[in-house]
């Protein structure tokens, strides 16, 4: 693969998030109806959103491989478990299509384009859209984090009773009931507890310093490498849940502020066999 410009990369990332977003801002509600299984939402503007983020891609990068969370359910060459080495573009077309698809106003729903750009599996520059808010976060390795080219950070904050979490996904109950369980005895007890249903959502929001950290035992590449490079570049930690070094194949991811990173890794460390019962 010819080196690239990760500037102009990014450019063409940002624009085509862009426009998928503008799909979902106009979408009708007939247009936001679930086409797909009972327990595996997608709506008519995810598909419309997919192809239009692949074909534009695709385009601009030939020679680039592109892949997205509608493909890959098609496709038995790449499944999220082979992912480790993967260089190309991720692309989760609508990450929280539940809450797009309940979005009954303009205002605020809780969903995002989640696009990251990766080289030897290592995400190298990521980018998150939130239609409705029109909040742009991105980053480039080595070249910080940005909410609308603003530069962002993680929160400071370092006592579990000043930090919000978001946990999991709300239809995986018993991952729900556990995390629950681990923050809310009384030398863990959270300000805050969410559970809001996007992963790359939250992910920009513990970059932001919005809320203090995101533990998610149930993902895919396309949900959290846009946002792995974008915390890190703000300061702040991603990890597998088993406390290594997150790879593109990992399930079970969390992302955190420095500050409270130990005390999570404890925390997760010490249920450990809580952890094996989830997979």
């Amino acid at each position: 693969m010819p080196e690239k410009n990760l500037d102009d990369i990014l450019s063409s990332m940002q624009s085509v998030a862009m426009s998928a977003g503008e799909l979902m801002r106009n979408s009708s509600e007939e247009e936001r109806v679930n086409v797909g299984d009972y327990d595996d939402m997608v709506t008519i503007v995810d598909l419309e959103a997919d192809k239009l983020i692949r074909e534009t891609l695709m385009k601009e990068y030939p020679d680039v491989i592109t892949l997205s969370e509608e493909t890959c359910k098609f496709d038995p060459g790449y499944k999220p478990d082979t992912l480790y080495n993967f260089s190309g573009f991720l692309v989760d077309p609508i990450d929280g299509s539940v809450n797009f698809s309940r979005m009954i106003t303009k205002k605020y729903a809780n969903f995002a384009v989640s696009i990251a750009y990766c080289e030897k599996g290592i995400p190298l520059i990521g980018v998150i859209y939130k239609p409705l808010e029109e909040e742009m976060f991105h980053a480039i390795r080595g070249k910080g984090a940005f909410l609308n080219d603003n530069p962002i950070h993680v929160s400071d904050i370092d006592s579990f009773d000043q930090a919000s979490i978001e946990l999991g996904s709300f239809w995986i109950r018993t991952e729900i009931e556990l995390f629950q369980r681990w923050f809310t005895n009384e030398e863990t007890d959270v300000n805050q507890i969410l559970i809001r249903g996007s992963a790359a959502a939250a992910l920009a929001d513990v970059a932001r310093g919005r809320i203090e950290a995101m533990l998610h035992s149930r993902l895919n590449a396309w949900d959290y490498a846009a946002g792995w490079v974008i915390i890190e570049e703000a300061g702040g930690v991603v990890m597998d849940g088993d406390t290594s070094p997150l790879t593109l194949g990992s399930p079970f991811v969390y992302g955190t502020n420095k500050n409270l990173h130990e005390q999570i890794v404890q925390i997760i460390r010490d249920k450990q066999g809580s952890c094996e019962t989830m997979s």
